[in-house]
């Protein structure tokens, strides 16, 4: 063999050293984007086994005739109603052996990530339960995209059905779009233009529209979407509800024989508040 070095695949195969990144990364999570903005109950720390949130429902006024007396008035006698919603509990739970856990090495640059990941995931469940009521909304707009010709009559259906409590261009929306929907947004003109949005802080450079109509656009891969049909929901916070029973936590580290354990959960009810606050805009992705 005339004139070869050493090579790593022959001669230094049994040698060679290999070295690990001194980092974990973290693969990635849909952020929180709808559990942040729903209604959360004042004054309600803790749900117990049941959250009621009683509704005292319209009164409409009477005509009171010029020859009517005073003392034979009709009395309204509503039924009031009470929603309720029951509490699920959810959780992650990663055990380490200890022979495990000697050879990692950097085993507590591991674990910091695990918790992490831990939290993710658990944000990433909170916030696909309040998407699944999207499905049940009274009221729709439906069409192959997402663009002005959806999002104008949708928020006149708010306008319509949300009555007084829905002042448009006032009232605090959010519309939350599946990802395949972005290219239909960024390519309305109406969407993306500063001066339909009416905002120089948030300017169309960006690459992503805040806001257009008075309405915050937000995305998220959580949208739910069942057999294909994306229900998109154009909210006022009040057309559902997130409480707690316990927000998500990680544990104390537990040891248990020779397994480190890892535990993070939480314990929350979501459901649908008022129906009249919230349009779906149902697209196919």
């Amino acid at each position: 063999m005339a004139n070869e070095g050493l090579r790593p695949g022959t001669e230094l195969v049994n040698v060679l050293k290999e070295v690990y990144g001194s980092e974990w990364a973290a693969n990635p999570t849909e952020e929180a984007v709808i559990a942040g903005f729903v209604h959360q109950p004042n004054g309600v720390s803790r749900i117990g086994n049941k959250l009621h949130l009683p509704k005292v429902a319209t009164i409409a006024a009477t005509t009171l005739g010029s020859t009517s007396s005073g003392n034979s008035l009709t009395q309204t006698q509503n039924t009031e109603v009470d929603t309720t919603y029951s509490p699920t509990a959810k959780y992650s739970y990663v055990g380490i052996n200890a022979h495990a856990k000697t050879r990692i090495i950097n085993d507590g640059a591991y674990q910091a990530v695990v918790r992490k990941q831990m939290l993710a995931g658990l944000e990433e469940a909170i916030d696909t339960d309040p998407f699944t009521p999207a499905a049940s909304l009274s009221h729709t707009e439906s069409g192959a995209a997402v663009d002005k010709t959806m999002r104008r009559p949708a928020i006149g259906q708010l306008a319509e059905f949300g009555k007084g409590h829905i002042k448009v261009g006032q009232t605090d929306l959010m519309l939350v779009v599946h990802p395949r929907e972005i290219k239909n947004v960024l390519a309305t003109n109406e969407f993306v233009n500063a001066q339909f949005r009416g905002d120089s802080s948030n300017p169309a450079v960006k690459g992503w529209v805040a806001n257009a109509y008075g309405v915050t656009m937000r995305e998220s891969g959580l949208v739910y979407n069942p057999a294909g049909t994306a229900y998109q929901p154009l909210l006022e916070k009040m057309a559902w509800v997130l409480a707690w029973n316990q927000k998500p936590t990680v544990l104390d580290v537990q040891q248990y024989q020779l397994e480190t354990r890892l535990i993070a959960w939480c314990e929350y009810a979501v459901g649908e508040f008022f129906d009249q606050y919230g349009v779906s805009l149902n697209t196919t992705v």
